[in-house]
């Protein structure tokens, strides 16, 4: 996807750019015939603006599911996601407020901000429940919870730790 394309037609204004892919498949076998396992991959990256933000994500998700009668009418399924995302910027194309002559920017000015990090790791864990009941031909019904970053990683060009993902 290259979002606002025709109002940035001119490359010299950068684009912002998503791009993903992702597989997924259900086994038709479990333990015996009333589980199964699933496992899916996924890869979602962009890139926005002048200083070339970008984030790759890249994520390997399983799941067990598994009937509790002989009807195959009770489910329960159990999901976990670990991905790996990384960050990057390029700072040395930044214009901040301070190196502003007054006239124009001035890049010799100093731009007193400290980054440390322009381009970082950090790992991230989510898990899912699911309970679903089909009580008759035509209807299913679902209830379920899910916790996205369970781990809370940082995710701060500055590497103080002061910035996570929230739960």
């Amino acid at each position: 996807r290259s979002q606002w394309a025709s109002v940035l037609s001119n490359e010299s204004t950068p684009l912002f750019r998503t791009y993903s892919a992702s597989f997924d498949i259900r086994t038709n076998r479990g333990f015996d015939d009333r589980d199964a396992f699933g496992i899916g991959l996924y890869f979602l990256g962009d890139k926005a603006g002048d200083l070339g933000y970008g984030s790759n994500n890249f994520g390997l998700s399983l799941a067990y599911t598994r009937s509790f009668d002989r009807d195959k009418k009770h489910w329960v399924s159990i999901g976990f996601q670990g991905a790996m995302t990384q960050r990057r910027i390029d700072f040395s194309k930044a214009q901040l407020g301070v190196q502003w002559n007054g006239q124009e920017w001035d890049p010799t000015l100093p731009g007193f901000e400290n980054f440390i990090n322009d381009d970082f790791l950090f790992y991230d864990v989510s898990l899912g429940l699911l309970y679903y009941w089909i009580p008759g031909d035509r209807t299913d019904l679902y209830a379920g919870f899910s916790a996205f970053h369970i781990n809370q990683p940082q995710e701060s060009f500055q590497d103080d730790g002061t910035v996570t993902v929230p739960i």
